[in-house]
This record gives structure tokens, sequence and C-alpha cells, in this order.
């Protein structure tokens, strides 16, 4: 296998960061490719959505919405917390507000404490006009609104949400993915098109020089060489995460952790696979032989990256756009690497990356919010043209500008002294919220800071031996089920995760292997393979509305 770059993908993302963008007039594709909307926009900053298709029109600013402040429940991510102290603050945010007329007020719960006050604040029954991040919610967002916390967006998204529903209806994994078992749309979420892998494991150039190591490693057995070597040399192969799961070593024997696909299509457990005990067996050799380090389970990522900073590391898992940020930093080159496989050319089926079309951040209205169609009508806003551009570049002439017809960030962004590259994604453009995002091979701050990163992000993504055909896609269970599988799994997981360090560990022997399977059958394991298939054949069963 030889170092490509995927040409004609490159060629249609770079295009799409190419649209027409500004204050002029536009009808174009909206920025995951296929969810069409016009945005017209006016001199004076008004714009009008009009999703079409008999979907009501939202005017921007909304009708209705002067004097009006919503609340809104959000964590900050700890890269915005180092610029800001609240959301408020940030200029994307401010301009939002002013397009679409809607004063918001963030409350932003304690570094570290979300999920801890955000079932406080439930249980207070004072709740804000809109909740972020509805995953902390016990059931998730669709429960929310069984629960009556939140509103049923089914009665409002096609008068007050066009655009989001023009977009959750444009693609059909989409589309299974944001409505519930009853085909109802219960929140807004972040919805992107698929996306090459990026999440890799990494090499510094000069550690496989020094070292001789040749050839880029593609087998286990190529990577059990370099770990040798690598070992003989002082240093460490790699670090597994805390958990002991590195999905990297594990796809080759078509397992990961938790529920998943098999080859026939049927639900399974990842864990008591037989493929899963040859990983086992594969990481337990490994760290007996000195090639993961001792200290996986207490070092945190800052700990792993400096590892690797300091050539003490020989492999990083870790997102191709954030290593290159690191090797720029610490002045050294490094390569990203094909999957890992057991024999040269081996079909993997576990790339998550390509399936996961909608990507959380789940976001609701709240049943106590007493303006619910503006609040609806501003959360479309990211869904249309306009709003996702704001969303994704930020605001133009400050955070890019157009250089021939393509959107460029400024140095503002990418060369600021004051703020990192990874920070400038989360206050000069809105990163992880409910929108239609751009991949970030064409707005992401660490990829198209040059086109030496875009091109090793790029890296390996021609590979035709990965795909999906075992990953089970985001299935929704009923309340009811998910009660349920949630009461039976917290007791399982809790049993596996400490059987999975000790079987590595060697503090149990896999010997004990059928042992730990049997046990984990005994946990009703069962019943909740049985609720998570019936999840799945609903998921299936579902088909894009007509019209």
């Amino acid at each position: 296998m030889k170092t490509k770059l995927f040409p004609l993908m490159l060629a249609a993302l770079l295009a799409a960061a190419a649209s027409s963008c500004g204050n002029e007039t536009t009808t174009s594709s909206a920025p995951d490719g296929g969810n069409s909307t016009d945005s017209t926009a006016s001199a004076g900053g008004e714009s009008t959505s009009e999703a079409g298709d008999g979907l009501g029109t939202v005017t921007y600013p909304i009708e209705g919405a002067e004097g009006i402040t919503l609340t809104y429940w959000r964590p900050m991510p700890i890269e915005a917390a180092k610029h800001i102290t609240n959301y408020a603050e940030c200029e994307v945010y401010q301009e939002m507000m002013k397009r679409t007329g809607v004063n918001l007020e963030f409350i932003h719960p304690a570094q570290g404490e979300a999920k801890t006050q955000f079932n406080l604040l439930v249980a207070s029954g004072d709740l804000p006009d809109i909740l972020g991040q509805m995953d902390y919610y016990a059931g998730g967002a669709d429960a929310s609104v069984k629960d009556g916390i939140s509103i049923d967006l089914n009665e409002y998204v096609k008068e007050y949400a066009p655009d989001f529903y023009k977009a959750a209806t444009s693609d059909i994994v989409v589309y299974r993915d944001l409505v519930n078992q009853d085909e109802e749309f219960f929140a807004f979420a972040l919805i992107k098109d698929r996306m090459p892998p990026f999440e890799r494991l990494n090499v510094r150039k000069d550690v496989m020089e020094e070292l001789g190591i040749e050839e880029i490693p593609e087998t286990i057995a190529d990577y059990e060489a370099a770990f040798e070597k690598m070992k003989a040399a002082g240093m460490t192969g790699f670090c597994l995460p805390t958990n002991g799961y590195a999905i990297q070593f594990s796809r080759p024997f078509d397992v990961m952790n938790g529920f998943q696909l098999d080859a026939d299509g049927k639900v399974i457990f990842g864990q008591v696979q037989e493929g899963f005990k040859q990983y086992l067996k594969l990481m337990a050799d490994w760290y007996q032989k000195g090639y993961i380090s001792s200290d996986f389970m207490s070092l945190t990522g800052n700990d792993v990256g400096a590892l690797f900073d300091s050539k003490k590391l020989g492999f990083y898992i870790n997102p191709v756009g954030n290593t290159f940020t690191r090797a720029e930093i610490g002045g050294y080159d490094f390569t990203p690497l094909p999957y890992p496989r057991l024999e040269e050319g081996q079909q993997l089926h576990l790339e998550t990356v390509s399936i996961n079309k909608v990507e959380g951040n789940w976001t609701t209205v709240s049943s106590q919010c007493e303006y619910p169609e503006i609040a609806v009508q501003f959360l479309n806003y990211t869904y249309t043209q306009e709003g996702a551009d704001l969303a994704n570049w930020g605001i133009e002439g400050l955070s890019w500008n157009e250089v021939n017809g393509e959107k460029v960030f400024t140095d503002r962004v990418l060369k600021n002294p004051d703020v990192d590259r990874v920070s400038a994604q989360y206050i000069y453009k809105l990163h992880l919220i409910p929108k239609l995002a751009e991949p970030d091979v064409v707005c992401g701050t660490n990829i198209v800071y040059s086109d030496k990163s875009r091109e090793y992000r790029m890296m390996w993504s021609d590979d035709d031996t990965i795909d999906d055909t075992m990953v089970l896609p985001g299935v929704l269970l009923t309340k009811e089920d998910n009660a349920e599988r949630a009461k039976i799994m917290t007791e399982i997981n809790t049993y596996v995760d400490e059987m999975v360090l000790k079987f590595i560990t060697g503090a149990a022997p896999l010997s004990d292997w059928d042992a730990f399977v049997a046990q984990v059958e005994s946990m009703n394991l069962a019943r909740a393979l049985e609720l998570t298939q019936n999840a799945y054949d609903v998921y299936m069963e579902k088909q894009l509305p007509e019209g």
C-alpha cells in the first residue's frame, strides 16, 4: 500500500468550500452537499428561508422576536473557556442574535460538572427555553419529549424549521437518525456529510529513520517488528486508551466495544465475540512484552501527546489534524498510517466515521419556553445556507474572506499568537452545535491551515478496503425499552470494562474467557440484544416521507 490522496474527493470538497456567500441574494446547495434551500439576503441584512415543497417560510430577523430573550443551557467546551467566560461574548453568537433578532442568555455549567448540573436543573423544574446536549437526559432527547421536558418538534418543524426539515428528509440515513420509532422529530442535531476517517495511528518520520523502519506498517506483524525496534531503543510502542479499547487494533478481528452487526446483519455484543478474545490476547501479549505503556490506565491525553513529542512513544492514536499541529509546534514531521490488518489487503468492516451523518449535539426546546415558535425558528437558522456559513466559517471580513471565489480563513483564525487553531474553532466559528456542518477538510482550522495539513488529513482516504457494514447505526429505542436495556447494560458494562483491563494486564488469565462470557450472558445480555435488534429492525424500516 502506498501513500495516496483521493483527488476526486478532495476536488469535490474544495469545490464545496467555493460556494457563493456574503450578503448577496443566493440560491445554492446547503453545506452537506445535498440539502438545497433558497436563502435570500438583502443589503439591509434581512434574509428569507424558502425551503419549498409546501413548507413554511421563515424570515430573518424573525417576525415577532423583537424584545424577546431566550435562555439557552449548554456546556462550554474547555477550548472556548480559555478565552471567554460566556457564549454571550462570542462574536458569532452576537452576530447570530443580530441576524435572527433573538436575544440569548446563556447558562453554562461548571467545567466537568455538566451532567450533574443538568440533572439538578431538570429536577428543579425550572427549565430554560433551549436545552443543549440532551445526551445527558436519561433516555435521550426523545425521552425528554415523552416526559414533558421538551416540546414535540413534529408539530413545528414543517412551518417554523423548514430548512432543518429539508435537510433531515434529503437523506435516508440522516432521516432515520433524526426521527424516533414513530418517525417523529424530537430534537435538532449536527448534520454532516460522510468524511474520510480522521483518527489514526501516527508515527514520527525521524523515529522511523533512526530505527530503520523503512516501510509503512500495514499488518499486525509489521507493527510487532516496529515495536521490537522501539523497545530496543528505549521507547514504548504505543499507549492504549485508558479503558483498553483501541478500535484501530480490534477492527482486524471484526469487533468493537458495544453493540454492532455481524456479517449477516444481526445485532451482537462485541466484547463476547471470539474476535474480541483474539484482540485481548494480542493486547495482553504486547503489554507483557512492553510494547504498550504500563501506565496507560492513568495517562491523560496530554500525557500521551507529550510522550510522542519527546520520542518516548512510537505510535500515537490521535486525529491527524491535531497531530499535524503538534508536529509543527514540536518541529518534527510525521505520517498518518493506514488501518492495521491481519494480512495485507484485508477488508475491514467497522469504519464508524463513514456511517455517522448525524453527530449528536442534540438540542431541544423546553416545554416551559414561552415562545416555542421563535425558538424553533432561531434553531432553524443554522440549517439555512447563510446560517450554516456563519456557524462553519464565522464572520466575513473578520474570520474569512473570499479569495478567487473561495472562502479562506484570515490570519486572525489560522495564525493568531493568542488563540490556537483548535480554540479558534470554538470562538471564531461555532464548532459543535446543531447545524449543517461542512467537512473538516473544507473548513477545519487545523486542516485548511496549509496544503500539507490537508494532504496529511486526506492520506489513505481512497482506501477501498474499509466499509461500515458491521457498524450498528444510531438506532433509537422507545423510552421503556431504553430504560430496560440501560439497567441491564450498566451492570454488564461495569463488569466487562473491569475484566477487559484485567485480561490485558494479566490480572486475569485468558483461560477464564469462557467463564467471563458465561457471566456476561447470565446478566440478561440476550434481552439487551433483543431490544437492540428490535430497534434496529424498526430503524431499517423507516422510509423518507413522500413529497
